[in-house]
């Protein structure tokens, strides 16, 4: 599966994971995620657990790519999954963003095998998914 995002008037990221994906989530969620995200994936039952990390990271993911960081930055340096229940979140007011700046997360899944998440600059937008 790949996904596409298209903007041409802000910057954006797009991320997915396979919730297939053979994984020792636990291990790199303590070790690359802020205590507060950590926390909340560790209390969660196991087999929630794993879909949270995948969905965490594709949040991750999406806005360093969005930053243009790519996944070049201090993961732990903001949180991005301490409500894992919560699909979509507006970030601001954090070390890695410049004053006013904010940044609107949506994650969603495009069938029952991928979790994705699109970041993008500014307020809420209307998304529109195309099937090719």
């Amino acid at each position: 599966m790949a996904l596409y995002a298209f903007a041409h008037d802000c910057e954006l990221g797009i991320d997915l994971e396979s919730l297939a994906r053979k994984i020792h989530y636990q291990r790199i969620a303590m070790r690359k995620f802020s205590e507060r995200e950590s926390k909340a994936l560790l209390e969660l039952p196991d087999h929630k657990g794993k879909q949270a990390f995948l969905a965490c990271w594709t949040r991750k993911e999406a806005f360093g790519k969005a930053k243009g960081f790519g996944i070049c930055y201090p993961l732990d340096s903001i949180d991005l999954c301490t409500d894992c229940t919560s699909s979509s979140m507006t970030i601001a007011d954090d070390t890695l963003l410049n004053g006013d700046e904010f940044w609107t997360l949506q994650q969603f899944y495009p069938n029952d095998a991928f979790v994705a998440t699109i970041v993008y600059a500014g307020g809420t937008r209307e998304l529109r998914f195309f099937d090719y």
